[in-house]
């Protein structure tokens, strides 16, 4: 999966992530699995995650938001 962002998408992109708890939007799939669905902006694409595959997720979209301020800070842009 790619997903590409300008800078401020890509921050309210992360808060929305953030507000969403597995254990109260997870759904039982036909295998027995709960997942998290998450839509996107095109209709015919929606991302369904396990539990620890939706934590590994937003732990590496929140690294991510962390490397783009370090890079920013060395750039001298904050």
């Amino acid at each position: 999966m790619l997903l590409s962002f300008l800078d401020k998408e890509y921050h309210l992109f992360l808060s929305y992530i953030k507000r969403y708890v597995f254990s109260e939007r997870s759904v039982i799939f036909p295998d027995g699995e709960d997942r998290i669905i998450i839509h996107s902006s095109a209709k015919e694409l929606s991302l369904a995650f396990e539990e620890d595959e939706w934590e590994e997720f937003k732990e590496a979209l929140t690294e991510a938001a962390y490397l783009g301020n370090v890079y920013d800070i060395l750039k001298g842009k904050n």
